[in-house]
C-alpha cells in the first residue's frame, strides 16, 4: 500500500517553503547597495548655565598662613541637564587692588597679588536641570586660596572679602 502524505503536513511544508523562499528574497533585498543623505538637527549650547559661588575657606586668611581649601557651590540654572568640565578661577581685582565679588568694589590698599588661588579644578560632572551641588560631595580635590606675607603693611585687607572670579568649560 502506498502511503499518501497528510494534507496538513503538505500544507505545512508548502508554507515553510514559501516563508524560506520569501526570506531569501528579503535578504537579497536588504543586502543591496545604495547611497543616500539626510540631516539631523543639533541643539545649541546655553551660555551662563552655571552659577558658581563659594562660602570661602572655613577660617580667616592671614598673611603667610598657607593655602586653605574651599568648597564650590554649583547651580545649574537651565531647564536641562548640563555638563560642567573645568572651573577656572582668578582673583578679582580693580586697579591692582583686590575687589569684592559680587559687586566689584575695590578694596583700596589690599593688593590683589598678595592672594593666590588655584587656577582650575576639573569637575567633569553632569548636573541635573535646576540642581545645586557642592564640590565637596564629590571625590574631587577642592581649590585653595592663600595670602602671602608681604613686607608692606597688609592692614587694609583686614575684615574684607576679596572676590574670586569663576569661568567654566563644558569639557
Amino acid at each position: 500500500m502506498r502511503h499518501h502524505p497528510n494534507k496538513k503536513v503538505v500544507a505545512a511544508a508548502l508554507t515553510a517553503g514559501l516563508v524560506f523562499g520569501a526570506s531569501g528574497v528579503a535578504v537579497a533585498w536588504f543586502t543591496e547597495g545604495g547611497t543616500g543623505s539626510g540631516t539631523a538637527q543639533v541643539g545649541t549650547g546655553t551660555t551662563g548655565v552655571f552659577d558658581i559661588t563659594t562660602p570661602g575657606p572655613s577660617s580667616y586668611l592671614t598673611p603667610g598662613s598657607g593655602p586653605q581649601s574651599f568648597d564650590l557651590v554649583i547651580h545649574n540654572t537651565s531647564g536641562a541637564d548640563a555638563h560642567i568640565g573645568t572651573v577656572y578661577m582668578e582673583m578679582n581685582s580693580k586697579n591692582g587692588d583686590a575687589a569684592t565679588s559680587p559687586g566689584n568694589v575695590q578694596i583700596t590698599g589690599c593688593t590683589a597679588t598678595w592672594f593666590t588661588v588655584s587656577t582650575s579644578v576639573a569637575v567633569d560632572q553632569t548636573i541635573a536641570a535646576g540642581a545645586t551641588v557642592h564640590l565637596s560631595n564629590y571625590e574631587i580635590t577642592e581649590p585653595t586660596i592663600a595670602m602671602s606675607n608681604d613686607s608692606a603693611s597688609q592692614d587694609d585687607c583686614q575684615a574684607t572679602g576679596p572676590g574670586i572670579l569663576f569661568s567654566t568649560s563644558g569639557f
